[in-house]
């Protein structure tokens, strides 16, 4: 025990044993009988660290984005706080984000099995909720465009908010598909509740891990409440990504492998390219939200073709997915649904 406290940094074992009392709420002998017990997550104080980012950063439309379309059992906020389970080397854990506050930073408090992995998930949460984008610039950007500038400037620090994990990101948008956000999110919990490895224990309020993608290779459609065609699209996105066919990690290829998937058309690969993999300049111009959007900008009672808002959306690019995120945000402060969940018929 000297050589690990020494190692770590601390001049006595003494020492030591209080910072680690201070920050897992318990001495490590009593984490040590934990473990023996065969815990492999403990919900004690967890690890807790700071994210720094460049303000802006608008808390509360995170907040709004994230809270209708959380999947039960994984995803949960309670008072500004955002909480999600993950699997780390094979045993499950839960992270919490705390939105709360008016610091330049997110507290982030990891409960999990290892830290082996920890610079992995706190880049996963940078990404996530976009902390190391120039917002500043990109609205800079879109501020010198008369027509889109309004509404910019009534929402500064809007970012666009991505997913924790790719995959699910991606099921999620096709579930999504033409229902509104609480079908998608009821659905989704139901494919969860069939395939989602389930927690040891309620931790946090959680109980389920998201389904890989070999667990959905064989997603049946009874009971799901969801067209067969849209299960059939799951599978074989699951497929694909099991035998490698599609690559979410893939950059600026993945737009192209998604478009190969049977069921996948052009607005589901260009919001997945937006949550999932976080390409900065995509628009999905054939969304009817982002079509009404733009119509209500030009006066039109008609929306727009999808032509047109490619024309129109061309000057606010390299950040088309932030500008997309404004058009959403314009229409979903008026109505009480959210449209870029809804593809137009293809």
């Amino acid at each position: 025990m000297p050589v690990v406290a020494g190692a770590a940094g601390f001049g006595s074992v003494r020492q030591m044993n209080r910072v680690v009392e201070s920050i897992f709420r318990f001495p490590p002998s009593e984490l040590r009988r934990k473990r023996r017990v065969g815990d492999v997550l403990i919900a004690d104080g967890g690890l807790r660290l700071r994210l720094p980012f460049v303000e802006p950063l608008d808390r509360d439309a995170a907040l709004g984005h994230l809270e209708p379309r959380l999947t039960p059992g994984v995803e949960l906020v309670e008072d500004a706080v955002y909480r999600r389970t993950l699997e780390v080397c094979g045993n499950p854990g839960v992270i919490e984000v705390d939105l709360g506050g008016d610091d330049p930073h997110l507290e982030l408090t990891a409960h999990l099995p290892t830290f082996d992995s920890i610079i992995d998930d706190v880049a996963r949460i940078r990404t996530m909720f976009g902390l190391d984008d120039d917002v500043h610039a990109a609205e800079q950007h879109l501020l010198a465009d008369p027509l889109l500038a309004p509404a910019v400037r009534v929402q500064p620090g809007l970012r666009v908010i991505g997913g924790w994990d790719r995959f699910e990101t991606a099921v999620r948008v096709i579930v999504g598909q033409q229902v509104s956000v609480v079908g998608a999110t009821t659905i989704t919990g139901r494919i969860v509740e069939r395939h989602g490895a389930q927690l040891p224990g309620n931790v946090l309020g959680l109980d389920r891990l998201f389904p890989t993608a070999d667990s959905l290779v064989d997603l049946a459609a009874e009971g799901l409440g969801m067209p067969g065609s849209r299960v059939a699209t799951i599978r074989a996105l699951a497929r694909a990504v099991v035998d490698g066919t599609v690559d979410l990690a893939a950059g600026d290829h993945v737009r192209e492998q998604l478009l190969g998937v049977k069921g996948i058309g052009p607005w589901t690969a260009d919001v997945v390219a937006m949550r999932a993999t976080r390409d900065p300049d995509v628009i999905p111009v054939g969304d009817l939200g982002i079509r009404h959007a733009v119509g209500r900008m030009l006066g039109r009672d008609e929306p727009p073709t999808a032509a047109e808002v490619e024309e129109i959306a061309a000057v606010w690019s390299p950040h088309r997915s932030l500008a997309a995120q404004h058009l959403w945000t314009s229409l979903s402060s008026q109505e009480h649904w959210s449209p870029h969940e809804r593809a137009p018929p293809r």
